[in-house]
């Protein structure tokens, strides 16, 4: 539940989803949903973080043999959940912005830098 600084009240269910894409084909095939939600008896929220590793565990045992490349936004761009990816043996192409990441930005500039004054 949200609550509103007008006093309303609003409910709601996050899910986070995954889709099987092809360049090839036009079509989308949606997955079963992971549902970011408190567990019995947990007193901290859940995350999705949380639900991204049961999510992948899951795609990991049922889809291995399609070989899917995970495809994520910024928010997983961070060591242990590639690590994780990994051990899943799944490939992954990550986006990240400048703003979200400027370390990793600086070390590529230095790199790019470093190659050109040879």
């Amino acid at each position: 539940m949200k609550k509103h600084r007008d006093g309303r009240e609003e409910y709601y269910h996050q899910l986070l989803c995954a889709t099987v894409v092809h360049p090839d084909y036009p079509v989308v095939i949606p997955l079963m949903p992971e549902p970011i939600m408190k567990e019995d008896g947990d007193n901290k929220n859940d995350c999705e973080r949380n639900a991204s590793k049961r999510l992948l565990k899951h795609l990991s045992e049922q889809y291995k043999h399609l070989k899917p490349i995970i495809i994520e936004d910024s928010l997983s761009a961070n060591g242990p959940h590639l690590k994780w990816l990994k051990s899943l043996e799944m490939r992954y192409i990550i986006g990240v912005k400048q703003g979200d990441h400027s370390h990793l930005f600086d070390l590529i500039q230095k790199k790019n830098v470093s190659r050109g004054s040879h």
